[in-house]
């Protein structure tokens, strides 16, 4: 039987599956851009964005779809290792995804 806060994760597990494909994109982007920078699939992306900040975002889509992988697995398995729920654990994991989508949505814009 699953818990109020491990139903509260699926936000997480969505998050990181998010970060993931947006990696995988952007790094067929920036792979793209090595042979050919000025013709990806009839768009010069090199007009709109540069070598550096794509592999900027890719790598730190790696680092936080890893750390938020970590972070939703210790919270998964604190339950189930625990045998109990902490008090108030489910309003708190929400508050920890609102902080992790600001750093994350933050850091992108920030770039």
């Amino acid at each position: 039987m699953t818990s109020p806060s491990q139903k509260a994760l699926v936000k997480f597990v969505v998050f990181v599956a998010f970060l993931f494909i947006m990696q995988c994109l952007v790094g067929g982007g920036v792979a793209h851009m090595r042979a050919d920078p000025t013709n990806f699939y009839g768009i010069n992306l090199a007009e709109y964005f540069s070598s550096s900040l794509l592999r900027t975002f890719h790598l730190q889509a790696m680092i936080f779809w890893l750390a938020t992988g970590f972070a939703t697995g210790g919270l998964f398995l604190s339950r189930v290792l625990g045998g109990k729920e902490m008090p108030r654990q489910a309003p708190l994991t929400n508050i920890l995804f609102a902080a992790l989508a600001i750093v994350v949505f933050g850091n992108v814009l920030s770039e």
